[in-house]
C-alpha cells in the first residue's frame, strides 16, 4: 500500500536532494507532512541493454545502490533520517561524492550493524530492486524525485531550486494538481537558449 505521500528518490540525484531539502522546510511549517522515501535507481533505469542490472547479485559496487540498500536496512530505526540527511549532504555538498567506505562509515554512525548488513546485503539490494521494479511496473516512474499521493497517479517534480517563499501554498497546489487534476499530464517550462 502506498503511504499518504511517497517519494521515489536516488541519493545521487540533485533534484531528489532539492526535494529532500524542501520537505525538511515543509515539515517544520506543517508537521503533518510526512514522506515515505522509496528507493529508485537512476543508474538502473538509464543503463544500456549491454550492461547487466545493477540490482542483481549478492553485493554491489554501485555507491548509488549501496546507499539505497543501507537506507532500507535502517528503515524504521532511529538513525534512518540522520543517515538520509548525512548522505544527501555528502553527495551534494562535498567536493567529491562519497565512496563505499564513506557510505559504510555514515551508516555505522547512524546505527547500522555493518556485519549484519554485509551478511544480508543481497536481501537489502533485493528490497531496492523490489521498490524500483514496482515503481516502474505499477506507477510508470521514470525519474526522481517522483511523488505519489494516496489515491493519485505518480507525478515527477523537478525543482530548479528549493522554494523559499509560499512553501505551503506551492505544496498544496502541487498536491491538488496531482490528486484532483489527473487530466494534467505534464507542466513544463520551456528553456530558452540565448542566441
Amino acid at each position: 500500500m502506498i503511504p499518504a505521500i511517497a517519494c521515489y528518490f536516488d541519493f545521487t540525484c540533485g533534484y531528489s536532494y532539492r526535494m529532500w531539502s524542501w520537505f525538511k522546510r515543509l515539515s517544520v511549517l506543517d508537521p503533518s507532512i510526512e514522506v515515505e522515501w522509496m528507493p529508485f535507481v537512476l543508474k538502473e533505469i538509464n543503463r544500456s541493454e549491454e550492461e547487466g542490472s545493477f540490482l542483481e547479485g549478492p553485493t554491489t559496487e554501485s555507491v548509488a545502490v549501496l546507499s539505497l540498500a543501507a537506507a532500507e536496512a535502517l528503515r524504521g530505526q532511529p538513525g534512518a533520517e540522520i543517515f538520509r540527511a548525512e548522505l544527501f549532504v555528502a553527495m551534494h555538498e562535498q567536493e567529491e561524492r562519497p565512496g563505499r567506505d564513506e557510505v559504510f562509515s555514515i551508516a555505522a554512525r547512524c546505527g547500522l550493524d555493518l556485519d549484519d548488513f554485509r551478511t544480508h546485503e543481497a536481501e537489502w539490494i533485493g528490497a531496492v530492486r523490489q521498490s524500483h521494479v514496482g515503481a516502474v511496473d505499477q506507477r510508470g516512474v521514470f525519474g526522481t524525485p517522483t511523488l505519489v499521493f494516496q489515491g493519485s497517479e505518480a507525478i515527477y517534480l523537478k525543482l530548479k531550486e528549493v522554494p523559499r517563499k509560499d512553501d505551503l501554498s506551492l505544496w498544496e497546489s502541487i498536491r491538488w494538481i496531482s490528486v484532483r487534476a489527473p487530466e494534467v499530464a505534464e507542466l513544463k517550462r520551456p528553456t530558452i537558449t540565448p542566441t
